[in-house]
């Protein structure tokens, strides 16, 4: 088998003072983020919106293909 990245997102919930939870999704992340700079970002977001995080989902997209037979 082989494999090759495709894509990457960051699925992120936040909660507001009544705590209702707003989803959002911010995609063309890129490959090999860390969760250093997955902190960092959840503190802009909480900076900009006065929500509280909630969640963070990192979702990879991986395609995996037979290898040609030699």
């Amino acid at each position: 088998m082989t494999n090759f990245w495709l894509k990457a997102a960051l699925n992120v919930q936040t909660e507001n003072d009544n705590g209702e939870l707003r989803k959002q999704t911010f995609t063309n992340v890129n490959q090999g983020v860390t969760a250093e700079q997955i902190a960092i970002f959840s503190k802009v977001l909480e900076t900009l919106t006065g929500n509280s995080l909630f969640l963070i989902n990192l979702a990879d997209t991986t395609e995996y293909t037979r290898a040609a037979a030699e």
